[in-house]
């Protein structure tokens, strides 16, 4: 699941592509994965 959830790779990924990733991924893992994602973009864009 770390390698999932890897701050560093996701910030990269284009939020397109992270929502088709979550889709793969299922739900419990997605929504854990959307909420690394939502703290990691926000900390990049400030």
């Amino acid at each position: 699941m770390s390698e999932v959830a890897d701050p560093s790779q996701l910030i990269r990924l284009r939020p397109k592509l992270f929502i088709e990733i979550m889709n793969l991924l299922g739900d419990q893992i997605s929504h854990q994965a959307f909420g690394v994602w939502d703290r990691c973009y926000c900390r990049y864009k400030q």
